[in-house]
């Protein structure tokens, strides 16, 4: 039911981020040409007039965009689950948090040293 095609595959355990990223980027944007008949509606037929024709229509419209609604959102979590326990979304967050934290030391070390030498040349003077 997708509108936009092909549709990326699942991948591989050893796929790199960006194709992976890819993929969810695709499933968290996706659209649907798939209609929803309610099975509840009302028969437009059996109106009495034609005011009473467009409440129905109206009416079947409601229940058609509610079950639209439920499997967008429904679609949603089940990907929004999936990316939250793919590994390679886990590794991809540890790998960056670790550079965040590596380059938070390095600015911690090099104001440590850079303070260090101050007051070696305060001392000095």
């Amino acid at each position: 039911w997708a509108v936009n095609k092909p549709v990326p595959g699942l991948g591989d355990p050893d796929d790199d981020y960006e194709k992976v990223d890819k993929f969810y980027d695709y499933w968290f944007s996706f659209k649907s040409w798939r209609e929803f008949p309610h099975p509840d509606e009302e028969d437009v037929e059996q109106a009495e007039s034609r005011e009473h024709k467009r409440w129905i229509e109206r009416e079947n419209a409601k229940l058609r965009r509610k079950a639209e609604k439920d499997e967008v959102k429904r679609l949603k979590e089940f990907v929004e689950n999936a990316f939250a326990r793919d590994p390679r979304v886990i590794k991809h967050k540890e790998e960056e948090k670790a550079a965040r934290e590596a380059k938070k030391r390095e600015k911690e070390d090099a104001a440590r040293r850079r303070k260090e030498e101050e007051e070696k040349l305060a001392r000095e003077a």
